[in-house]
């Protein structure tokens, strides 16, 4: 067998910049995500961690059906956002959960295609690394597309609470109208 080929390297280093954006893709969704639980973004990294990706998708949609209501274009461009996000989950799973190897014959690196839909079919796909890569260049433009709308939703979650603010709990409305009643006692 002979040493991999340049073409190897370049489907090694797609599929490593596939994983390497999405990560970073994953952070843009922890910082809209911030921004909707109103929290600091190392809170948020933490429970973002503890959620797959299909619970955090889940949980910024239905805080942005809330807390967006008043901004109706920002969320339409996040839900539309979210969108393209799941499509290109898809693909990046597809590329990255594949079975890769490589072809005894060629030494190319191949995708083995799988189905099982009533009988075994197996079979090995060349891939092309441009088609890798523009996967990644897609997941890297959602990310930075995700950290612009983060600044957006940051702004129509301010001006959500000042048309909807927020009752305080009965025990703290005492307390403060006992502090407004005898503002020199502590």
């Amino acid at each position: 067998m002979s040493a991999p080929d340049t073409d190897n390297s370049s489907l090694q280093a797609a599929l490593g910049l596939i994983t390497m954006n999405w990560a970073i893709l994953e952070f843009s969704l922890a910082m809209i995500l911030a921004e909707l639980i109103e929290t600091d973004h190392a809170t948020t990294v933490i429970v973002s961690a503890a959620l797959d990706y299909r619970h955090r998708r889940d949980l910024i949609n239905s805080l942005a059906a809330i807390k967006l209501c008043d901004d109706k274009d920002t969320f339409r461009d996040l839900a539309a956002y979210m969108g393209h996000v799941k499509g290109m989950a898809k693909e990046r799973n597809e590329a990255v959960h594949s079975m890769w190897t490589t072809d005894p014959h060629t030494n190319k690196i191949m995708k083995i295609n799988i189905r099982n839909q009533g009988s075994m079919d197996m079979a090995f796909k060349p891939t092309a690394p441009g088609h890798l890569k523009s996967i990644a260049d897609k997941i890297g433009s959602l990310a930075n597309q995700g950290t612009a709308l983060a600044i957006r939703v940051r702004e129509a979650v301010k001006t959500w609470h000042e048309r909807h603010p927020l009752p305080l709990p009965p025990h703290l409305e005492q307390e403060a109208r006992r502090q407004e009643a005898n503002p020199d006692k502590p």
